[in-house]
């Protein structure tokens, strides 16, 4: 098996074990790149980098950032949400502001940054994470 065929399925597979969906792309399957964050989207009076007062907010906020971005998606996904994986939050869609132009099939993705808190966006076709809400206070009941 060629090596563009053993990362196909490789991406395939981990696709299966993961309850979060990459979207499609024509380029090089998406679980293989290193994720880019975009934070144009995050405008949320209580829950945006703007508004924290607490530096080991902001101080995890750019650890998990930097260290995500060593990573592919496909080891983000495969990583407990315990951690700093991914979950899926699609019970906060009506709750994305309307410059968020997001299809149906799109997943809501939350990150786990600092202690329980989560950086919660979307990832588009071109594998870049599009920050809607960095938790800085209760964003959502993450039960006990």
């Amino acid at each position: 098996m060629g090596k563009a065929s053993k990362k196909i399925v490789l991406q395939k597979l981990a696709e299966a074990n993961t309850s979060i969906k990459l979207p499609q792309t024509t380029k090089k399957p998406i679980g293989l790149e290193t994720p880019k964050f975009v934070l144009e989207c995050c405008h949320d009076k209580d829950n945006c980098l703007g508004t924290c007062k607490e530096q080991k907010n902001k101080i995890g906020f750019a650890n998990t950032i930097h260290k995500l971005c060593q990573m592919t998606w496909l080891e983000i996904i495969n990583t407990s949400r315990q951690k700093s994986g991914c979950e899926t939050l699609n019970f906060l869609r009506k709750k994305l502001p309307h410059e968020c132009k997001i299809t149906d099939d799109t997943d809501i993705v939350g990150l786990k940054y600092y202690k329980n808190k989560r950086i919660v966006g979307y990832i588009d076709g071109d594998s870049v994470f599009h920050i809607v809400w960095v938790e800085v206070k209760g964003l959502y009941d993450h039960g006990s």
